[in-house]
C-alpha cells in the first residue's frame, strides 16, 4: 500500500487489472504500522539501514551490454510483485533489505550477455529504489530520524560513494529533450520548406514527460527532505550530489513550489507541519490576500530565495506562488535597508521570466501581470525599469546551454511569431473594417503583449524604422490602443532602444546629407512617438526625454571633433 501510494500511477495500475490507491485512512494505518515496526530500533540501527539501500544502489551498474539495449525509463518502474500484497513478517524494517541484498548480489554476479540477469538486475535496482524512498519518507514524516542527524551521517556516507560515471539514463533523456527543444525554436523562427509535417511540439512534450517520470536516489532523498520541510536538508542534497538542474526541476519542482509557498505564506515551523496534512491545509488552497510577513524572506542566504532562484522559470506552473512571490519583492523593496539592485536582478533573471512562460502555458493572466506591475515595478524609477528590461530581454537572447534556459526563448520566439502573422493584416480604422481579424487585431495584440510585451513591442518599433513607411503609423497606433501599463512602459523602452541603436545613429544617421532632409526612420519614429504618447498620456516619459535632452545638447568646441 506504500509503495502504491507514494510511486504508483492509476494508468499503469489500471491497465494491468491492479487494485486502486488506498485511501487517506488506509494509508495512514499502514503509516502508524510502520512507524510500530521501527520505533523499536536503534537510530544507528536505522542509519544502517538507509546505508545499506545507498550502498546497494550505488554497486548495482545499468546494463549496457552489445546483446542487451542500455535500459531505458521504462524499465524504471516497480515491478509486478511489488503491488502484490505480502503477510506482515514479525522481522521489522530489517527484512527487506535482506531480500534486496540477495538479489542484488545474485544479478551482478549473474552473466550480463544472459537476458535473465537484465531482468534481475532491473529488479533489484528498482526494488532498492522504492524501498529506500519509503523507508527515508517514513522516518522523516515519523519523527523516528532527526535532518540534522540524518545530514552528519548520511550525506558523508553518499559522497564517499559517488557513481564513477554520470546516471547514462537520464544523460539520455536530457539530450533527447534538448534537442527536441532546438527542433521546437527553429520551426518557430526558420523558414522549413518541405519539412517533414512531423508535430515538434508533441515530440519535445514527449520528451520532457519522458524525463519528469524518471526516478533516482537523489531526487527520492531531496523530496524526502522537501516533505519533512528542511530546506537546509535540502540544499545540502543539492550541493553535495551536484543535482543536474533540469533533471532536478522536471522531478520535484511541485515539491519545491508547496515548500515556496509554505514559507512565504505561513509562520508555521516546518518541523510541527510533519503530521498534518500538507494537500489539504495548503496555503494557496485558502489564499485571498497574505499579510506581511513578520521577518526579511527574501534577505540573501534565505531559503525563500534559494528555493525561488531554483525553480526559475518553473514558477510559471503555479500562477498562485508566483503572485506572492512578486508580492514579496514589493514588500522587501519598501523594507528598510534593502538592496534594490538585488532584487531587480532576482526580477529580471526569474520573476519576470516566469510571467513570460506562464502566459505561454496557462494563456494570458491579467491578474498576474497586474500584479506584477502594481506591487513591484510601477515604484521603480524610470532608470531602474528599463535596466530591468534590458536583463529581460538579455536573458531571452542569451544561448541557452541547459533546458532551464529554454523555457523564455521559446516562448519569445512564438510571440514574435504570432506577432509578425497578426500585424499582416491590420488596416487603419479597424473597428469599422469588414474584415473581422483586422477588426479584433487590437484584442488579439493586446493579449499577446500582457505578459510578453518585449517581443510584441520590439517588432512594432522595428517595423517603422525598417521600412521607413509612414502609413504603417495609424494602423500600428490603433492595434496599441488597448495595451496595459507595462505594455505602455515597455513600447517606451524600444522607442528608446531604437533611437539609440548604432546600426541607425551611426550607418544611417540622423540627416540626409544628398538631400539635406531628415531621414526616414526618425521621422516615423519620432511622429509614432509623439502620437503613442499622447494617447497614452498617463506612461513616463522621463527615460525618452533624458535622452532626447542629452543629444540635442550642442557639443563643445573645445572638445568636440568637427564631425561630432
Amino acid at each position: 500500500a506504500m509503495r502504491r501510494y507514494w510511486f504508483g500511477r492509476k494508468s499503469d495500475r489500471a491497465a494491468k487489472g491492479e487494485p486502486e490507491l488506498p485511501s487517506s485512512a488506509r494509508f495512514a494505518e499502514v503509516l502508524e504500522w510502520y512507524r510500530d515496526i521501527l520505533r523499536g530500533y536503534h537510530h544507528t540501527q536505522l542509519l544502517s539501514v538507509l546505508k545499506f539501500y545507498l550502498c546497494c544502489y550505488n554497486k548495482i551498474p545499468f546494463l549496457v551490454h552489445s546483446d542487451n539495449p542500455p535500459i531505458s525509463v521504462l524499465d524504471i518502474v516497480p515491478p509486478a510483485d511489488l503491488h502484490a500484497p505480502q503477510p506482515a513478517r514479525s522481522g521489522g524494517g530489517g527484512q527487506p533489505s535482506k531480500r534486496s541484498d540477495g538479489t542484488a548480489s545474485e544479478s551482478h554476479s549473474t552473466n550480463p550477455a544472459d537476458s535473465n540477469s537484465a531482468s534481475a538486475m532491473r529488479l533489484a535496482r528498482s526494488n532498492v529504489l522504492y524501498e529506500f524512498a519509503g523507508v527515508l519518507m517514513i522516518l522523516l514524516r515519523g519523527g523516528l530520524l532527526s535532518p540534522t542527524e540524518l545530514g552528519e551521517e548520511l550525506w558523508e556516507y553518499m559522497y564517499t560513494y559517488p557513481r564513477v560515471d554520470p546516471d547514462p539514463v537520464i544523460s539520455k533523456l536530457e539530450s533527447e529533450a534538448l534537442e527536441c527543444y532546438k527542433a521546437v525554436i527553429n520551426s518557430h523562427t526558420a523558414i522549413i520548406i518541405g519539412g517533414s509535417g512531423e508535430d515538434q511540439d508533441q515530440k519535445m512534450q514527449e520528451a520532457i514527460d519522458a524525463l519528469s517520470e524518471y526516478r533516482d536516489i537523489p531526487t527520492c532523498l531531496l523530496q524526502a527532505a522537501l516533505d519533512a520541510g528542511d530546506v537546509t536538508l535540502a540544499k545540502h542534497v543539492v550541493r553535495r550530489l551536484q543535482l543536474s538542474r533540469p533533471a532536478l526541476l522536471s522531478t520535484v519542482r511541485q515539491g519545491l513550489t508547496d515548500e515556496l509557498a509554505w514559507l512565504l505564506c505561513t509562520n508555521v515551523d516546518p518541523r510541527s507541519r510533519r503530521h498534518k496534512a500538507r494537500l489539504a491545509l495548503h496555503p494557496l488552497r485558502h489564499y485571498f490576500e497574505p499579510g506581511p510577513p513578520e521577518g526579511p524572506l527574501l534577505e540573501e542566504g534565505s531559503d525563500a530565495l534559494w528555493l525561488i532562484e531554483m525553480l526559475g522559470s518553473q514558477l510559471c506552473h503555479d500562477a498562485a506562488c508566483l503572485a506572492i512571490c512578486w508580492q514579496r519583492a514589493g514588500d522587501a523593496l519598501a523594507a528598510k535597508g534593502c538592496r534594490s539592485e538585488r532584487l531587480d536582478s532576482l526580477v529580471a533573471r526569474v520573476l519576470l521570466p516566469a510571467l513570460s512562460c506562464a502566459a505561454g502555458s496557462n494563456g494570458a493572466n491579467p491578474w498576474l501581470a497586474t500584479i506584477a506591475w502594481e506591487s513591484y515595478l510601477k515604484g521603480r524609477p524610470v532608470e531602474d525599469r528599463y535596466h530591468i528590461y534590458a536583463l529581460w530581454d538579455q536573458v531571452g537572447r542569451s544561448d541557452p546551454t541547459d533546458l532551464s534556459q529554454f523555457p523564455l526563448q521559446l516562448v519569445h520566439a512564438k510571440v514574435r511569431k504570432d506577432t509578425k502573422s497578426l500585424l499582416k493584416r491590420i488596416v487603419k480604422d479597424a473597428q469599422q473594417s469588414e474584415d473581422k481579424l483586422a477588426r479584433y487585431s487590437p484584442y488579439a495584440w493586446t493579449k499577446l503583449a500582457l505578459m510578453n510585451p518585449l517581443p510584441c513591442a520590439e517588432y512594432v518599433v522595428h517595423n517603422l524604422t525598417e521600412r521607413s513607411n509612414s502609413n504603417l503609423i495609424g494602423p500600428y497606433i490603433d492595434v496599441t490602443g488597448r495595451s496595459g501599463d507595462m505594455t505602455c512602459d515597455t513600447v517606451g523602452y524600444e522607442i528608446l532602444c531604437e533611437a539609440t541603436n548604432p546600426r541607425l545613429t551611426r550607418a544611417v544617421g540622423f540627416l540626409n546629407k544628398e538631400s539635406a532632409v531628415i531621414e526616414g526612420w526618425i521621422q516615423n519614429l519620432s511622429e509614432f512617438a509623439g502620437r503613442f504618447y499622447r494617447k497614452h498620456s498617463h506612461i513616463d516619459m522621463r527615460g525618452l526625454l533624458k535622452v532626447i535632452r542629452v543629444c540635442l545638447r550642442p557639443p563643445n568646441p573645445r572638445t568636440s571633433s568637427d564631425e561630432e
